[in-house]
């Protein structure tokens, strides 16, 4: 079994899994190859989420890839070379930084609201690498939600906003509800009140079915 997959099979909340030709049109699209065990990862899960010892780990869909690094600006600050694949559930982005070497990405962390290479934090080499860090405690997704945030701050806070509430909305119309609930418990938005229903309807149904 690939090594990250096996950190983390009895935790993550999985999806059906990618398939080669989605991968491929994606990588082509991005004009970057991904690592091994990531590209691995999707073949068993397209995305997904769990907390995975001191971390939190969201991961967008192969296809929602390229969309959401537009709308997210992260193209458009850091560079062509850096790529967005989910987020902590909150105000910060894991991503894939080719800048050093576009055969052997590093995955990193940095803050939505600041996105500048100066703010990034190099997690590890391998995504299996990300998650033995974060069960060990050697990497901890909450040292980065107090860094400062740049001049960009309300304008990127808006993009976050749209994200998780784009992704809350797709767990609520697959009846994820314990992911829907998961998400928004953890994003720290403030919520409308409409919202609050449907977190209160989401654990209703959860008894309701248990």
């Amino acid at each position: 079994m690939n090594k990250a997959i096996g950190y983390v099979a009895d935790l993550w909340h999985r999806e059906p899994p990618a398939d080669e030709r989605a991968i491929a049109r994606v990588e082509s699209e991005l004009d970057v190859v991904f690592p091994v065990d990531y590209r691995e990862f999707l073949l068993w899960s397209n995305g997904g989420q769990a907390q995975v010892g001191s971390a939190y780990f969201s991961f967008w869909r192969v296809w929602d890839i390229v969309d959401r690094n537009i709308s997210a600006s992260i193209k458009k600050y850091m560079s062509p070379l850096f790529v967005g694949i989910g987020t902590n559930g909150g105000g910060e982005c894991y991503a894939l930084d080719y800048s050093d070497d576009i055969s052997s990405p590093n995955f990193v962390i940095v803050p939505l609201g600041d996105l500048d290479h100066a703010s990034k934090f190099v997690i590890a080499s391998s995504l299996a690498g990300v998650f033995e860090k974060s069960l060990n405690g050697d990497f901890s997704d909450a040292d980065y939600n107090d860094n400062e945030i740049g001049p960009l701050t309300e304008e990127m806070l808006n993009i976050r906003r749209k994200n998780i509430m784009y992704e809350a909305e797709n767990y609520w119309q697959k009846k994820e509800y314990s992911k829907f609930i998961a998400l928004l418990s953890k994003s720290e938005l403030d919520l409308t009140d409409l919202m609050r229903k449907k977190i209160d309807m989401a654990k209703k149904k959860i008894k309701q079915n248990n």
